[in-house]
Order: structure tokens, then C-alpha cells, then sequence
């Protein structure tokens, strides 16, 4: 057996992403309902080649993310 090189792992590490697990397990279903923001954000910009919207849903996820992390930064700054 070959001993993985750096590439491989870095490859197989960076394709590990947060919605693959639910898209594997449901593919979004039953409907939609477990269908997350960045499954979304994919099938309305890859499957339905709508850009603009999916961009926007895009910048909104990052305002989100954003948002969230500032209030966690500004917490954890109070306790430490």
C-alpha cells in the first residue's frame, strides 16, 4: 500500500464539507425540508442557473456568518 502524500490528504480533507452529510442522507428531502442555506445557495445557482439570486443568498449567508461571529468574538472577549 502507497503512503498518502500531502495532496492526497489535503484533497480529501478539503472535500469533507458541512452539507454533505444531510445532502448523502435526504438529498434535501422529504421536499425541502432538510435542505440547508448552502444546498440552496448550489441548486439555485449550479442547477437552476439563476446567479443573481443565488449570489445574493450568498452574500447573505455571509452577513449571517459575519454577524454571529462578531457577537461570539465580543463574548468570549468579556469571559477571558
Amino acid at each position: 500500500k502507497l503512503p498518502a502524500t500531502n495532496w492526497q490528504k489535503n484533497t480529501i480533507t478539503l472535500r469533507a464539507s458541512p452539507d454533505d452529510i444531510p445532502y448523502t442522507m435526504t438529498r434535501g428531502g422529504p421536499g425541502n425540508s432538510t435542505e440547508t442555506l448552502a444546498m440552496l445557495i448550489h441548486k439555485t445557482t449550479i442547477e437552476y442557473l439563476d446567479v443573481g439570486y443565488g449570489s445574493t443568498l450568498a452574500v447573505c449567508m455571509f452577513v449571517l456568518s459575519l454577524c454571529v461571529t462578531a457577537l461570539y468574538i465580543r463574548r468570549v472577549g468579556q469571559s477571558a
